[in-house]
């Protein structure tokens, strides 16, 4: 026979699940600000993983493996990338989130909600309306948001 279930009133803040009443563990737990802070050293740190060197992009039977340092900017397409390298460009399976979140930030700055640019990539910026235009060594002239404005001047020292 289960042993008997102990219960607590529901109003009561410090009400503990139903547990047997044999239970050790059957008391009442600690609301959560109780929980001394030395119990949060115990989880390990979040780190950022480490950069990529290299994209691996899907071209039929054969895979492309890019260099990021050729990379000139890349450009979401849902949940693809366009990654721009010269005159070329190459469709890859990754959303731009999650390919901006594994770059180098002190190559890669993220310029507009749909674009990222190689920093050394930039000859120069056009500060018009809006958020204004970089136009890379290539010749091709990319729009820069309001929002990412104030990050890429700051990231080129340019503030």
């Amino acid at each position: 026979m289960p042993a008997p279930l102990r219960s607590t009133a529901v109003s009561d803040p410090s009400a503990a699940p139903l547990r047997p009443a044999g239970d050790p563990s059957a008391a009442p737990l600690r609301p959560a600000g109780d929980r001394p802070a030395e119990g949060l050293a115990r989880w390990p740190a979040v780190t950022r993983p480490e950069p990529l060197l290299r994209l691996v992009i899907h071209k039929g039977t054969r895979l492309l493996v890019v260099r990021l340092d050729e990379v000139d900017w890349i450009e979401g397409a849902g949940n693809y990338v366009e990654v721009h390298i010269r005159q070329e460009s190459h469709l890859h399976r990754q959303t731009l989130a999650s390919l901006h979140a594994r770059l180098d930030p002190r190559r890669f700055a993220r310029i507009h909600r749909s674009a990222i640019v190689r920093l050394d990539a930039i000859a120069q910026i056009d500060r018009g309306s809006g958020g204004g235009e970089v136009e890379l060594r290539d010749g091709s002239r990319l729009a820069v948001s309001r929002r990412y404005r104030r990050e890429l001047l700051a990231r080129l020292g340019a503030e």
